[in-house]
């Protein structure tokens, strides 16, 4: 029989220069899968997509749920979960096809294939920060507009003026949901219903829930809206008949201030969808 040699993976259980058939190389170099921010990103997801508090996750559940979005399929070789709409890593897109540091053009793609145009962004060290003013926007397709998840992880400078913002149920930038850490006690969801903008909640949430590293989501389904930060459901209300109104197609995210805050984990799920 021929010699082999069985190569002994990281902790996170990939090795450094796999061949075929044998395991894949860390698709994340460059993010610690293993630190609060993706337990947070974690625990907020499944909080997100049951509709109620988390429950505590053990290491492996947070690197598996990472992986199960955010590995590139055909390396997998299975397939990405039915219900996931939407999901951008900048820690993924490092890996596969961004330099260190290096300036993305006008348009990317997502880990589901969709393109999306963008204001101009740097990746370091798995956070996308913008160099260039603007709202980036992908498609989501006809009929997504209920009975969905949007879901963020941000990453910022304690000034939460420089907060990392996310869009849903945009048609245009006159016609918009949107939800970001407004103060360090408080999320806020905005509406802009033709060009009128207008706050739709606030959220008062503890001090102890850190500005930096924070997972936020909002979930919709028909007229009642969750908002959730770092696994905990903090409210549930009903929408406004103006946010109610709003059927946009578009997903979207800023980080509004250069070099001040970054963008982590960008994901988009519906609650309608078998997994």
């Amino acid at each position: 029989m021929p010699d082999t040699v069985q190569q002994i993976g990281s902790e996170l259980g990939f090795v450094e220069n796999p061949v075929a058939g044998q395991s894949l190389q860390d698709p994340f170099p460059n993010t610690n899968l293993m630190s609060m921010p993706y337990r947070r990103l974690a625990e907020t997801r499944q909080a997100a997509l049951s509709g109620k508090n988390a429950i505590a996750l053990t290491w492996n559940d947070v690197l598996y749920a990472h992986r199960m979005v955010y590995t590139k399929v055909n390396q997998l070789g299975s397939r990405l979960p039915t219900n996931l709409l939407f999901a951008y890593s900048p820690g993924a897109k490092l890996a596969y096809t961004t330099a260190m540091g290096g300036v993305t053009g006008t348009t990317d793609t997502d880990v589901t294939g969709k393109t999306f145009t963008q204001a101009q962004g740097q990746i370091i060290d798995g956070v996308r920060i913008q160099v260039a003013n603007g709202v980036s926007t992908a498609p989501l397709a006809t009929g997504q507009t209920d009975n969905q998840v949007w879901l963020m992880l941000a990453h910022g400078e304690p000034a939460v003026a420089a907060a990392s913002i996310m869009y849903a149920r945009r048609t245009d930038a006159n016609n918009w949901i949107r939800f970001f850490r407004q103060s360090a006690t408080n999320v806020r969801i905005e509406k802009d219903v033709a060009s009128a903008t207008t706050t739709e909640r606030d959220i008062t949430i503890p001090t102890t829930e850190p500005i930096s590293g924070s997972a936020y989501a909002i979930r919709i389904n028909g007229t009642i809206c969750q908002v959730f930060v770092n696994g905990t459901l903090y409210d549930q209300f009903t929408l406004s008949a103006g946010a109610q109104g709003l059927t946009g197609l578009q997903v979207g995210f800023d980080t509004t201030a250069a070099a001040r805050a970054g963008m982590g984990e960008l994901e988009v799920w519906s609650t309608a969808a078998p997994v």
